[in-house]
Formats: structure tokens, C-alpha cells, sequence
């Protein structure tokens, strides 16, 4: 796999350039995210190491003079600086907020039947601040439409379909996130 993306956030009038390779054994996503938020604007670069079947192995995130990295034994344990971090207990993906690339992860990690639900726990990254928590997301495999396939997310109280193309990759976020 060797794939060059574009993201527009409308949003927060940002855009997200992101590269997708493989290297060995692994996948690796590096991207670079511009956005608008309140009165400046913000820039944050990050790279997702994975194994072939879409597992994060190593994430490092970069914002500012700030920088977090995350190592996973795709188990559900997770450490940051070597610490073990206690928020990332159970959770095998990430969500960083500014990025619709998280998505592509659950997705990616299972065959999915048309009208599957499955709930994952995940270690979820503030992009402003680089704090993280744990939320509980959920996504509902809707079907493949054309040349792309539907899933429902949810989060909270929060639910959207989204998009993703024959690589998991998403076309459309509404409201948030598209593809150019």
C-alpha cells in the first residue's frame, strides 16, 4: 500500500495531508493537520505505526514544543515515556480528534457483515491539549454503496454515517471531514 490523501475539515476550516505506506511488516501513517481554532491558527503533525492487520504498535504526536508517544502491545496495555498509561487499560485504537484517519482503524481491523454493530473502547487524544481518556465508540457496518462502504459512528451522544473507501479510508465525515 502506498496512498496519498487530502482531508478538508469544515469544521474548523483546516486540511490534513496524510501518506500511508508500508514498510516492512508494518503500516505506517504520517500526516501533517492544519486548522483554524478560536483567534490562531494550530498545526499538528503525527505518525501511526501499525501492524499489517491495522493494530497500532507506536504513535507519536507533535503540537507546538509539545509531543506525546504512545507505545501499544495491541492487547489493551499501553505505555507513554515508558510509564504505564492507566487511561489506555483495554483500549487497542486511538482517536485523535482532529483526524478522520482514526476511524480507519476498527474499521479496518475486522470483516464486517452487513448491519454488525461493534463497540470498542479507545484511547481517545485531545488535539488541542494532548490529553487523553478512554470513551467507548461504536460502529454499524450499513453496506457497500457503489464504490464505497457506510458505517454508523457513534460516540456519546454524538452519531453520524460516515464513508470510508476499499482501503477503510474516510470519503466523507459530515459535517466535519471530506475527502478531496
Amino acid at each position: 500500500m502506498n496512498k496519498k490523501v487530502f482531508w478538508q475539515n469544515i469544521e474548523c476550516s483546516g486540511r490534513e495531508y496524510l501518506t500511508l505506506k508500508k514498510e516492512n511488516s508494518s503500516l505506517i501513517g504520517r500526516a501533517s493537520v492544519l486548522w483554524g481554532a478560536k483567534e490562531a491558527s494550530e498545526r499538528l503533525s503525527y505518525i501511526f505505526k501499525m501492524d499489517e492487520g491495522w493494530t497500532i504498535q507506536k504513535v507519536n504526536i507533535y503540537l507546538h514544543n509539545k509531543e506525546l508517544n504512545l507505545a501499544s502491545n495491541g492487547k489493551g496495555k499501553w505505555t507513554s515515556g515508558g510509564e504505564v498509561l492507566v487511561e489506555g487499560e483495554g483500549t487497542i485504537d486511538i482517536d485523535l480528534s482532529v483526524t478522520p484517519f482514526s476511524n480507519s482503524l476498527p474499521i479496518n481491523r475486522f470483516s464486517w457483515k452487513e448491519g454488525q454493530s461493534r463497540t470498542f473502547p479507545v484511547l481517545y487524544v485531545d488535539g488541542l491539549s494532548l490529553e487523553v481518556k478512554k470513551l467507548e465508540q461504536q460502529y454499524t457496518y450499513l453496506g457497500k454503496f457503489l464504490h464505497v462502504r457506510r458505517f454508523e459512528y457513534k460516540c456519546r451522544d454524538y452519531r453520524t454515517t460516515i464513508t470510508v473507501d476499499s482501503d477503510g479510508l474516510v470519503v466523507n465525515y459530515p459535517g466535519v471531514f471530506t475527502r478531496k
